[in-house]
């Protein structure tokens, strides 16, 4: 067999030097984040030197203009240029530099652009300072991966003229570098094997076992063995090759074409001879095993079928690599109680989304175990799809915001009418008798509220029973269902105009924008009147508040109330296919205004606007 040590590996492959020193320019719009970056990476590395800056664009300037820096950390959210578009920027003149981003932005999103803009790694800021040490061996790691790549490209010169086959492997497994002799031996030629997947050389019934293997090397290990490999005519031949991992991105392979001294057809690792479980692929459940680095080891027939894909695209992807963003740290946790020797743990259940093969995310729950006995192996463990668990709890979940909207309606909205009937009660008790038959009609409008509630609870906000309403009636009724002090109201409505839609609701929709002005101004003037877009209802009050975007939002008060009236407002008038927003007021206060399409208001005949005081 070839014996390939590892010193000769590297007399041609790449010897890679130490790193002894890391210039690093640090990009974040906070000064003091900077300064606390910069004492604790050079506290933790002697060998880092950290530039700090603040302006995004300064920093790009001065990456254009001169090489001195081993490797760029940036923020992705800054003011004039975030992290991508300083990626970019960098990667037009420097492709090779190593750019690290390390933000508090986490999201699926910023990673993808990220990664497709070409950035080295990707971390996110966190209070535990342990995040430091990970930045510090993350620098460390990309320039000594960089040093590797460009001794790499030094010595491929050296590589064309060996006597064996020689070429180099990314830690994806394709070809970087492929002399001549290595792709004779595959019946084709260096340009066409550069960039292409190690396991198209290799005999498809051992690709996965095989990339488990490689993938397992720790840096400054070999693997040597015979294997059945492919030409690209297809043809089957042995193949004797050593490989020796010079870092963790960068692979060494030297082979030999051996198939005229031993037509066997076995693959071997050392003295082990690799055998697959096959009552393990009649298990309808997704089974998997785990190497000690957290790469896959095993996966059966299912848990390839799960994800859409073949078990030779699986083995030797680390589980992080289709675990969602958001569950990779939940997922390590749980990885590691169970390689921990130090730990009693036994067996770990967790939940998280995992890609497949369609890049669809699927919810799982997954149950592990720990291998006790196999130096290779750490843990074993199942899949459960618990995507209609899921549906079933965002059913729930629905529902219970449903009671909740029900709970607040009836604390809130009940609230207005209650308290004007205990008023008028009141009165009649005084012997002002007149103000019942005003009563009677807050009685009916509660009854009214209460249907409601009922048709909130199987509907949610559900418009039914539509029909033409005058909106000048509309506006006169929700007037008496409000306690409104002193204030005034002035009706500028056509007497024909209408309005299609649920009378309750409408009708408790503008209470509420009459109690928010009643509740907002001392004695205020209410105009009601028609636009060119719907319906206008503005009053000479305060005003409206300097974040009034957020007026409409579930809680949002400027005082003591609830901040539950005009989001009501908001989804009533939505349920009902319009909308509401902030608008100026003719008085000077508040403005709101409902729009509406043709189809919902109708208009008629101007007549005298219509006034309304508190003796009224």
């Amino acid at each position: 067999m070839l014996k390939v040590r590892p010193d000769r590996l590297l007399s041609v492959g790449a010897k890679v030097k130490v790193v002894s020193e890391i210039a690093v320019l640090h990009v974040d719009d906070d000064s003091a984040f900077t300064g606390l970056v910069s004492e604790m990476l050079e506290s933790l590395d002697g060998r880092i030197t950290v530039t700090s800056e603040t302006d995004p664009t300064a920093a790009a300037a001065t990456l254009e203009n001169t090489s001195e820096y081993d490797c760029l950390v940036t923020d992705f959210q800054m003011p004039g240029m975030n992290g991508i578009e300083l990626l970019e920027s960098v990667r037009d003149h420097s492709p090779e530099l190593p750019v690290v981003l390390f933000t508090g932005e986490g999201s699926e999103r910023v990673a993808s652009n990220a990664i497709s803009a070409g950035v080295t790694d990707y971390l996110q800021k966190e209070t535990n300072t342990d995040i430091y040490e990970v930045l510090a061996n993350r620098i460390a790691d990309a320039v000594s991966h960089k040093q590797a790549q460009e001794c790499v490209r030094r010595q491929a010169t050296a590589m064309d003229h060996a006597s064996e086959g020689i070429a180099t492997l990314d830690n994806s497994a394709r070809y970087v570098e492929v002399n001549q002799k290595y792709a004779d031996i595959h019946g084709t030629d260096p340009e066409t094997l550069a960039g292409t997947v190690a396991t198209r050389c290799i005999a498809d019934e051992i690709q996965g076992e095989l990339v488990t293997e490689i993938r397992a090397l720790e840096p400054g290990e070999d693997w040597e063995g015979d294997i059945i490999a492919k030409r690209f005519g297809g043809e089957e031949f042995k193949k004797r090759m050593s490989i020796y991992r010079v870092d963790t991105d960068l692979y060494v392979v030297v082979a030999q074409d051996i198939s005229e001294a031993d037509p066997s057809n076995r693959y071997v690792r050392g003295d082990i001879e690799i055998a697959e479980e096959p009552l393990l692929h009649t298990i309808t459940d997704p089974v998997f095993a785990l190497g000690k680095g957290g790469r896959f080891a095993f996966v059966n027939r299912q848990f390839a079928s799960t994800f859409d894909t073949t078990p030779s695209d699986i083995l030797g992807l680390h589980f992080a690599e289709i675990t969602a963003e958001p569950d990779v740290e939940r997922a390590r946790e749980a990885f590691e109680a169970l390689v921990d020797s130090e730990r009693e743990t036994q067996t770990e259940t967790h939940q998280k989304r995992v890609q497949t093969g369609t890049g669809d995310w699927l919810p799982v729950e997954v149950k592990m175990a720990t291998l006790h006995g196999n130096t290779d192996i750490a843990t074993v463990g199942v899949l459960r799809d618990i995507s209609q668990r899921k549906q079933r709890l965002s059913e729930l979940r629905k529902q219970n915001e449903r009671l909740d909207e029900i709970a607040k309606y009836i604390s809130h909205d009940m609230q207005t009418p209650l308290m004007t009937l205990q008023g008028q009660l009141e009165l009649a008790q005084r012997g002002n008798t007149g103000v019942l038959d005003e009563a009677v009609e807050v009685v009916s409008r509660l009854q009214e509220m209460t249907e409601s509630v009922s048709t909130l609870a199987r509907r949610g906000w559900t418009v039914t029973d539509q029909t033409e309403l005058s909106v000048a009636t509309l506006i006169e009724q929700a007037w008496q269902c409000v306690d409104t002090g002193g204030a005034s109201l002035e009706i500028a409505v056509d007497p024909g105009c209408e309005i299609a839609g649920n009378e309750t609701q409408l009708r408790h929709a503008v209470e509420n924008l009459f109690q928010n002005a009643v509740d907002h101004g001392e004695s205020p003037q209410i105009l009601v009147e028609t636009t060119d877009r719907g319906l206008l209802i503005a009053d000479d009050g305060p005003g409206l508040p300097a974040d009034s975007d957020e007026i409409f939002a579930t809680g949002y008060t400027t005082g003591d109330g609830t901040g539950l009236g005009l989001a009501h407002v908001a989804r009533i008038v939505d349920a009902h296919g319009m909308s509401i927003e902030t608008a100026e007021s003719p008085l000077g206060g508040a403005g709101f205004e409902i729009s509406t399409d043709e189809a919902t208001l109708t208009t008629g005949t101007a007549e005298a606007p219509t006034a309304f005081g508190d003796d009224d």
